[in-house]
């Protein structure tokens, strides 16, 4: 959230917050970057917005209001995603979403403490709402602002290119979907993006991709095979956990479209397993898929409530006017 908050300020400013040091930020707002800082393992820290552009532009509204605190937004999100599931759960399963959301108090405390994976969470379950109803542009719009947030939901796409092949009659018919849910998706994350990778191409690319892109290694952290070398029982190189990442990714998509019929739901937390063995596994990487998981259990069970969201809206709507009259 401090580069967030500090890259809206340059946007404001005119400059371009991935061409710029975060390091001044954590002056500016009286963070110490040893406890909050992202360390690498020459000893220095991130200094480059490290997040797809709707990192960004997310704030900018409750900026323009003049509103402080800007994980107010993240807050009125995951009170968009409780009304979601609520929307979306059957009556009887009602008080669900309320324990997947708030029964662990750490998803309520990331969200209000600057951690802001939530802000993928709502578009990704739209998403997923427009999949199951096989709605497969809008699917991958939803997807692609999902993915222009954080990197997490990025590994959730091959497994949805699985899922096309495996369920497509012949292989044409796959090419042309598979081309409508590529081109919707990669529109949707280009659309905030593009800006500023024609502001400075190399930039964007650079701060997007640290450290794949060439940056300084960062320190070994996680709750997977990372917590053996983060409390030093065991020492493992990175090119092992590029290996684990590359086995556990190439296998489970093997495996997945092997036993399909049984596990097709899965794809929508695929990130939270492959991830695990990553040697940044972060807890929460892992925490907020528990909306994703429990909504991916409605639609695998064919539980959700088939109600329109705009016509119940308009509904809505209709009866504010109606009590106003």
């Amino acid at each position: 959230m401090l580069f967030s908050q500090y890259s809206v300020d340059l946007l404001f400013d005119g400059r371009n917050p991935y061409a710029a040091s975060m390091r001044p930020a954590f002056e500016k707002y009286g963070i110490s970057p040893a406890a909050y800082g992202t360390h690498t393992v020459g000893g220095d820290i991130v200094t480059s917005l490290s997040y797809p552009a709707l990192s960004v532009l997310y704030f900018v509204p409750q900026t323009l209001l003049g509103v402080p605190n800007l994980n107010r937004t993240s807050v009125v999100v995951l009170l968009l995603v409780l009304g979601f599931l609520l929307h979306e759960s059957p009556p009887r399963l009602a008080f669900l979403p309320f324990l997947v959301l708030f029964a662990n108090p750490d998803l309520l405390r990331f969200t209000t403490g600057g951690v802001f994976d939530i802000l993928w969470v709502l578009p990704l379950l739209l998403g997923m709402r427009y999949w199951y109803r096989e709605q497969l542009m809008v699917a991958a719009i939803w997807v692609g602002l999902a993915c222009a947030v954080k990197q997490t939901p990025w590994i959730v796409t091959p497994y949805l290119a699985v899922w096309l092949y495996v369920e497509r009659d012949d292989l044409r018919t796959f090419v042309r979907d598979a081309g409508i849910t590529l081109g919707a998706g990669l529109g949707a994350f280009l659309a905030p993006n593009l800006p500023f990778i024609l502001w400075d191409p190399m930039a964007w690319l650079t701060s997007v991709f640290t450290p794949v892109a060439g940056g300084p290694a960062l320190v070994t952290e996680g709750m997977g095979p990372a917590l053996l070398v983060q409390t030093d029982l065991l020492a493992v190189s990175k090119s092992t956990f590029t290996a684990l990442v590359a086995l556990s990714l190439f296998g489970s998509l093997f495996a997945y479209a092997r036993f399909f019929d049984h596990v097709k739901w899965l794809v929508w937390i695929a990130p939270a397993f492959v991830l695990w063995f990553n040697y940044r596994s972060l807890y929460n990487y892992f925490i907020f898929f528990l909306p994703v998981a429990y909504y991916a259990i409605l639609l695998n069970r064919d539980a959700v409530c088939h109600r329109s969201l705009r016509s119940e809206l308009s509904a809505t709507l209709s009866s504010v006017r109606s009590s106003g009259g």
